[in-house]
């Protein structure tokens, strides 16, 4: 079975993550991908924030019929290694926790490069990251959540992209 991963990270500055925004925006990636089931959740256990949003992740993956996997991080030396170990997990898509350590500009261009390479698409909520290749980022939460698709690389990816959908808009 081939294994694929999905990236995104999550931005904790101006955005509430509790309540239905986790759930939203899982469903907003499951749009483009329907079959997905398995999710790995890439965060730092030190930060204040990881476990409040772990949990949270845990109870919108239920929501969206999601295996969270937890991929603790502590430093930015245990990236790539943690990347490689994931392919073990057959997991459809992935969340990366946004912190300094984990999402810093030289790790998330890392990240965009290494997941590309394998054919593995990248949602963030970040515009640097989207800028760096990734293919989606999603603006706004909850029910003004949007989803925007980096025409420049969609072409590399095999998405269920509908049409007429306003949660789901391309930008070249």
């Amino acid at each position: 079975m081939e294994c694929r991963f999905f990236l995104f990270a999550v931005l904790f500055a101006g955005t509430s993550l509790f309540g239905q925004d986790m759930s939203t925006n899982m469903g907003l990636i499951k749009t483009l991908i329907p079959d997905s089931s398995r999710v790995a959740v890439i965060y730092n256990p030190s930060s204040s924030k990881a476990s409040a949003l772990t949990a949270e992740m845990e109870a919108a993956s239920r929501d969206q019929s999601l295996m969270v996997i937890k991929v603790p991080v502590t430093s930015i030396r245990e990236i790539a290694p943690a990347l490689r170990n994931l392919a073990s997990f057959d997991v459809d898509f992935m969340y990366l926790v946004e912190d300094n350590i984990i999402t810093g500009t030289n790790t998330i261009k890392f990240v965009v490069k290494s997941t590309v390479k394998k054919g593995i698409p990248v949602f963030v909520t970040t515009d640097n990251a989207f800028k760096g290749g990734a293919l989606g980022r999603i603006d706004g939460s909850g029910d003004a959540a949007v989803l925007t698709i980096n025409g420049k690389v969609q072409s590399r990816f095999n998405l269920q992209i509908p049409e007429g959908n306003s949660k789901i808009k391309i930008e070249e």
